[in-house]
């Protein structure tokens, strides 16, 4: 609004007429506003989200600011952030913004059929081999169908999760202490499994590995366990077992033996509420790996969407429903991924 009042102060002397819409404008008016005067101490539309990025760290400034903000492409490096020397070079005929354009499952299979001279490959052979380790790692997590340049930001949690697991399991180090705190939260049955092989590597190299957790397939596989409780706050904070998983199964105490044996359960509330006040459809969801899904949501009921990580939930729901609902309702938020 600043910048507002001191544009129409401004005009008069700019020669910028205020009642003609801003397309009806000549280029050099446009320019005027976009770029300022330095003449009239304005610094125009540029200055003014210049402001902006450098208060970004605060969420109203950020959403603000993508409200009004987009990318486009660049046409010199083509959006791989990197200058026209390091773009100069190729290995097999292939630039690291090439690479880096492929999927980690298309990567494994181009470095293992990566053609170079026995030179080239004596000087290269142990990069090669901490290239072919760590992206085969993150295979064996399920990762495979990532793009090397995606940023972190835009995982998900269970993604990020086996992101960071990788990392450990890359390096050397023996003999050392990894606490996690549930790891597995958030994450599909299927995930969840994978997740348990890398976190079992990592015991099998004699490291120790801690972990809080509720997950079933993870306390059958610990080989020891300690549950704390048996309620929580004030009914909290005592040792209600400790053992081995077989131990547990014969606790007397253990809140979690009954679940475990199938002594409880939970309910399946099998009266559900009708779906009578309408639903919101999305048409042509196609931001990350959304493959132009048209989808409808029901109103006035409890809908889940579930799928193994990576799937594409937070990118249908989070960020291409949840801003588009936003975008229609007038209401400040994230611009939604594309959507039709």
């Amino acid at each position: 609004s600043h910048k507002l009042r001191t544009l129409l102060e401004l005009a008069p002397a700019l020669g910028l007429p205020i009642d003609m819409p801003f397309r009806n404008l000549s280029d050099e008016q446009k320019q005027l506003i976009i770029h300022g005067s330095t003449e009239h101490d304005f610094t125009g539309l540029d200055g003014f989200f210049k402001w902006l990025e450098r208060r970004k760290y605060q969420m109203h400034f950020r959403v603000f600011y993508n409200r009004w903000h987009s990318y486009v492409t660049c046409a010199s490096c083509g959006g791989s952030r990197l200058g026209k020397f390091p773009l100069a070079w190729r290995l097999d005929g292939t630039t690291i913004a090439d690479a880096c354009r492929m999927t980690i499952e298309d990567a494994c299979k181009w470095f293992a059929a990566l053609e170079i001279d026995a030179d080239q490959r004596r000087v290269a052979q142990g990069l090669l081999d901490e290239i072919e380790a760590r992206l085969g790692y993150l295979g064996e997590v399920g990762l495979g169908y990532l793009t090397l340049e995606r940023p972190l930001r835009t995982l998900s949690r269970g993604e990020a999760q086996r992101v960071a697991l990788t990392t450990a399991l890359g390096s050397t180090l023996v003999q050392m202490l990894y606490v996690l705190d549930e790891p597995t939260s958030g994450m599909h049955p299927h995930d969840v499994s994978r997740l348990s092989q890398c976190i079992t590597r990592l015991r099998d190299r004699g490291n120790t590995v801690v972990c809080v957790e509720h997950d079933e397939s993870m306390i059958r596989a610990a080989e020891h366990l300690v549950e704390v409780g048996p309620g929580a706050g004030d009914h909290g904070g005592r040792i209600t077992f400790q053992g081995t998983g077989a131990e547990l199964l014969l606790s007397e105490e253990s809140v979690t033996t009954p679940f475990l044996t199938g002594q409880r359960g939970f309910l399946s509330e099998q009266n559900r509420r009708p779906t009578r006040h309408g639903w919101i459809k999305l048409v042509n969801a196609r931001g990350n790996n959304l493959k132009n899904l048209t989808v409808e949501f029901p109103l006035g009921v409890l809908c889940l969407v579930t799928g193994v990580s990576g799937a594409g939930k937070s990118s249908l729901v989070r960020e291409t429903l949840y801003g588009a609902i936003c975008k229609r309702k007038r209401k400040e938020s994230d611009r939604p991924l594309p959507y039709d």
